[in-house]
């Protein structure tokens, strides 16, 4: 009995002094225990020096002297041994300017990219939005160059660029420009419904900016393309009419009113060619005078000026007149 008292004692005082230890280490905070600095291996990145301190002072020194090629190297060495370091953002954004200073602009949008991807310290955000935006502007207006082809405009490329802006900085002093680029690039390239998209991007993030006017003019230009890729079709030339309407109403006094007028103007008459031909189809082709009168009716009050209106008039009245008549002979 004494044994088994004995031995009860003892399971108390350890489960006690258990319970003592587990609550001191329940009030312990976590500490960070990871290493920034601990150096990972690369096999082909192989970066000089011990510390991302030196590493970084060494790829400086190399890049003030022109050697581009080494400096980007350690750079990039230095990002991949030592990534969540203090020098690694800055290595990465000084990549990206030697790539620049090498000619190879879309490389080093994707350093900036992935610069902005990975880091949130270590760099001025605003500086490399405009780095990048530079970087657009280059590929839109500089030709891409082929070892057989010579020289070609390439503005796609320019598209991710300013789309890159417009997505990581919608207040960045660049982004309204930026978006209405993208539009430019895609109108260039023939891609109108994707340029109409990135305009009204402008028109509704940005309807305050300067690009705001440029972008509704440009938009609805596109839309009149694309009526004139589909000359029979009365959706395409609905919108061409109610963008340029769209654009009149909201900036009457623009430079390019009496240009928008003019398109405005063709796509309503080209519009009521289309309403007049469906009436004379009833009532030439199909021979249904009913449904004629119906059709010139109906013209009549959506294009009361066009230059069909005094011939649907003059028409309706002959084709009442002819009804008159035979139901007179039918009495």
């Amino acid at each position: 009995m004494f044994r088994t008292a004995f031995r009860h004692t003892v399971l108390l005082v350890f489960a006690a002094i258990f319970m003592t230890a587990g609550m001191v280490h329940a009030d312990k905070p976590y500490e960070e225990t990871m290493d920034k600095n601990k150096r990972k291996f690369h096999l082909f990145l192989r970066p000089k020096y011990k510390t991302p301190d030196l590493q970084l002072h060494y790829a400086d020194r190399l890049s003030e002297k022109d050697h581009l090629r080494r400096a980007g190297r350690h750079y990039r060495a230095l990002v991949a041994a030592w990534p969540d370091s203090q020098e690694a953002p800055q290595a990465m954004f000084r990549y990206a300017g030697v790539l620049e200073k090498r000619g190879k602009y879309l490389d080093a949008f994707d350093e900036y990219e992935k610069l902005v991807e990975d880091y949130d310290f270590g760099y001025d955000f605003d500086t490399v939005l405009d780095k990048v935006f530079r970087i657009g502007h280059f590929l839109l207006n500089n030709k891409k160059r082929f070892l057989l082809f010579g020289a070609v405009a390439s503005p796609e490329r320019a598209i991710p660029v300013f789309e890159f802006i417009v997505t990581k900085g919608p207040r960045s002093e660049h982004a309204a420009e930026s978006a209405y680029y993208a539009g430019y690039a895609n109108e260039k390239i023939l891609e109108y419904e994707k340029a109409i998209e990135s305009y009204g991007r402008v028109l509704h993030l940005y309807p305050t900016s300067e690009w705001a006017e440029q972008a509704a003019y440009s938009q609805a230009y596109c839309y009149y393309l694309l009526a004139n890729e589909s000359p029979n079709g009365t959706a395409a030339m609905d919108d061409a009419w109610v963008a340029w309407t769209v654009y009149l109403n909201r900036f009457p006094r623009s430079k390019n009113a009496e240009s928008a007028n003019e398109y405005r103007e063709e796509m309503y008459e080209r519009r009521a060619k289309a309403a007049f031909d469906k009436a004379r189809y009833y009532d030439k082709i199909a021979r249904k005078p009913k449904a004629a009168v119906q059709a010139y009716q109906s013209f009549l009050k959506e294009f009361p000026h066009s230059l069909w209106t005094k011939d649907v008039q003059r028409r309706i009245e002959a084709l009442t007149l002819t009804a008159d008549m035979e139901r007179k002979d039918d009495e």
